[in-house]
């Protein structure tokens, strides 16, 4: 049988097993957080997003609130017309690399372009088809313009975080968290058997 001393050891260090696999799942959770916390509005969640306000109004006593929701848009509108000319760009160089596929036709491209995004627009809308046409010709031109110039690496391109979220991270947040409690469970089987075996007396020698 095992001594009071043995069994309070054999306790203490299933006890320290235990505190170290909760903390490794706590470490995970937190290192997953703080990598969320640091992505930026392209690549993160939109706890990260600053200056817009959807509470701006005409009876404010200054324009303070708007003209922040209005460089956030302004913001927000060269950074998608960046990213707009890098994905053509790299279209660009996709039909270069597949030259089975011909070059490129730029009109036809601005003609799609603006098909679909007309297509999107609303009775109400302030902008409408030539608007979009305007804005459409000078970015494919520009796109045109800087395939045929481009010298070094191509302009990146991020995507805000849904587009490309991981919807599976809980789950294998569960699967370890799981993996590391049946590891504990099997660390502590010897040490529970042990106290078993204990507690269970002796058989008596028959003479």
């Amino acid at each position: 049988m095992l001594s009071e001393e043995e069994k309070d050891k054999i306790a203490c260090e299933s006890s320290f097993i235990a505190r170290v696999i909760d903390s490794l799942v706590t470490l995970f959770l937190l290192l997953y957080l703080a990598y969320t916390q640091a992505q930026t509005f392209e690549t993160g969640d939109n706890a990260t997003v600053r200056g817009c306000s959807s509470h701006c109004s005409p009876h404010d006593s200054d324009l303070t609130c708007l003209t922040r929701s209005l460089e956030f848009y302004e913001r927000l509108l060269l950074a998608q017309m960046k990213h707009f000319i890098a994905v053509q760009m790299h279209i660009d160089q996709w039909y270069k690399w597949h030259s089975k596929y011909g070059h490129r036709n730029y009109t036809q491209t601005k003609e799609e372009v603006i098909a679909k995004l007309s297509a999107q627009l609303e009775p109400e809308d302030v902008i409408d088809e030539e608007t979009i046409a305007t804005v459409v010709d000078v970015l494919i031109d520009n796109v045109e313009k800087g395939t045929e110039t481009i010298e070094a690496e191509i302009p990146h391109f991020t995507c805000p975080l849904p587009c490309e979220y991981r919807y599976d991270i809980w789950r294998n947040v569960f699967i370890a968290s799981m993996t590391l409690n049946l590891l504990l469970v099997i660390a502590l089987v010897p040490f529970i058997v042990s106290l078993i075996r204990s507690d269970v007396p002796e058989q008596l020698v028959r003479t």
